[in-house]
């Protein structure tokens, strides 16, 4: 996912708390869907462009145990 713009964080604020009380669930579902449009939009850039896509867009790895792979 792509990082929250000092925009985005002010209007998440603006809207939990210093506007009317809207429901929390339509904050949230509006606020993820911004983030991963966002987030599509930046690795079409990169692939666009032909540049790799950097790590922080990348999706996450499936959880691994915490312990290291054994040296070869």
């Amino acid at each position: 996912m792509i990082r929250l713009t000092l925009s985005a964080v002010a209007t998440l604020l603006a809207l939990t708390g210093l506007a009317v009380r809207h429901n929390d669930a339509e904050l949230l579902r509006q606020h993820h869907w911004r983030v991963e449009h966002q987030t599509a939009a930046a690795i079409s850039h990169y692939q666009r462009l032909g540049n790799p896509i950097p790590a922080h867009l990348r999706p996450a790895e499936p959880n691994r145990s915490h312990q290291q792979d054994p040296p070869l």
